[in-house]
């Protein structure tokens, strides 16, 4: 229920919604703001060789991106020409934290808000890919604490989903929002 209730309320946002019904729940969403990122930060398009990648929803997700980055960031001033120092940068950042934190949602801006859910989409990518040591290498502690908690929780919900458990939901956000993730999708992503 926690996760029907907080994918509702972040659908709800006005820019993103006209990608909603294509691209709006579990995978389709994380692909989406996978394309979000790259298409902001003008990074070449690299996809994860991922069983749930959707590249419809990835290219949405670019074009998303790259129109955010055409209303918020004047290249000229960007020396590294990822947009990422500029207002809209910072207050994607600021989001981003929140999203890992499973915080609740302020009613920021709408990068405040993209950053919010790329957040939540790179907590959920590295559950389901189980592999929190390549993907924090280079990441603060503090973002590796939320990966690791998210993966831990999302592997006892898929495992309990998978068994016919209902389990118990633990009780830290980051667990327990992945936890109702990986009970979710056990089905979906099939034997790991």
């Amino acid at each position: 229920m926690f996760l029907v209730t907080l994918v509702s309320s972040l659908l709800t946002f006005s820019a993103q919604a006209q990608y909603v019904p294509a691209c709006g729940q579990s995978y389709l969403l994380d692909s989406f703001n996978l394309g979000t990122s790259m298409g902001y930060t003008n990074l070449p398009l690299t996809v994860p060789n991922n069983r749930l990648i959707d590249r419809n929803c990835l290219y949405l997700g670019m074009q998303y991106g790259q129109n955010l980055r055409m209303h918020n960031c004047n290249d000229a001033t960007d020396p590294k020409n990822t947009c990422m120092d500029t207002e809209c940068g910072n207050q994607m950042r600021d989001g981003r934290v929140k999203g890992f934190q499973i915080d609740s949602v302020d009613s920021g801006t709408e990068c405040y808000r993209t950053g919010y859910m790329l957040g939540l989409s790179r907590l959920r990518y590295v559950a389901r890919e189980q592999d929190v040591s390549s993907q924090t290498a280079s990441k603060e502690k503090v973002e590796s604490s939320y990966l690791k908690a998210c993966t831990d929780g999302y592997s006892e919900g898929y495992n309990d989903g998978k068994n016919g458990l209902t389990g118990t939901t633990p009780n830290s956000n980051p667990a327990a929002f992945c936890y109702d993730l990986g009970h979710f999708e056990w089905s979906m992503v099939g034997e790991r």
